[in-house]
């Protein structure tokens, strides 16, 4: 089972909102809240802390379990994700997140790629 530390965490990592959890997930925005301010294992359903791990993993988020050292997450190797951020008012803009072998997280604005036709 995954935890409320993790949840934020992944969340973060890969610049979603809880709203944009929420509608990946399809688990509503009041529960993804709740389940982010509880302490260790949300005591959510199974069945909504399952659809809140899988669409952080198929963003690219991989859960850590206790290994003596805490529970914790981290990108794919190799991983890169396309998206659009923005908080408030702003508008979105696109945003290309790219974790390499070596750990490190790169996070750039690079022009939007346009569709071939």
């Amino acid at each position: 089972m995954i935890t409320s530390d993790q949840i934020r965490a992944a969340r973060a990592l890969i610049r979603w909102s809880a709203e944009d959890l929420a509608a990946r997930s399809g688990v509503g925005l009041s529960t993804i809240r709740r389940m982010e301010t509880a302490e260790g294992i949300p005591s959510a359903s199974g069945k909504n802390l399952a659809a809140v791990q899988k669409a952080l993993e198929a963003a690219g988020v991989l859960f850590i379990q206790e290994n003596g050292e805490g529970p914790g997450v981290r990108l794919r190797k190799n991983l890169t994700l396309d998206m659009f951020a923005g908080s408030g008012n702003a508008a979105p803009e696109f945003q290309r997140i790219t974790a390499r072998d070596d750990g490190l997280v790169i996070v750039t604005n690079p022009p939007y790629p346009s569709r071939k036709k």
